[in-house]
């Protein structure tokens, strides 16, 4: 987990930095949203990623929601396409 977190703390300072985003508490991901970023790695859509973590639907889009804003991305296709990481992040998200 904690090279996941590297990782994702790096992706998300470059994403925030290409934006002129304030990187001080934007660059901090909750324990669950650094699960959900994986998820969203692998592709997965909010209902999926719910019943993967066992929490509502709504719920699921708000995390996905607050990790796109704190990336700066539009759209969980920005994080996934514009996510260049190893294949050892995949094997931690996975």
């Amino acid at each position: 987990m904690q090279m996941l977190d590297q990782h994702v703390s790096q992706y998300i300072a470059r994403r925030l930095a290409e934006n002129n985003i304030r990187t001080d508490a934007a660059l901090q991901l909750s324990a669950r949203e650094r699960e959900v970023f994986g998820l969203i790695l692998r592709g997965l859509t909010n209902k999926e990623i719910a019943a993967q973590l066992s929490i509502s639907e709504s719920t699921a889009k708000f995390h996905v929601s607050s990790i796109l804003k704190k990336c700066g991305a539009r759209s969980r296709l920005d994080i996934v396409r514009e996510h260049k990481i190893a294949p050892a992040l995949q094997l931690v998200a996975s």
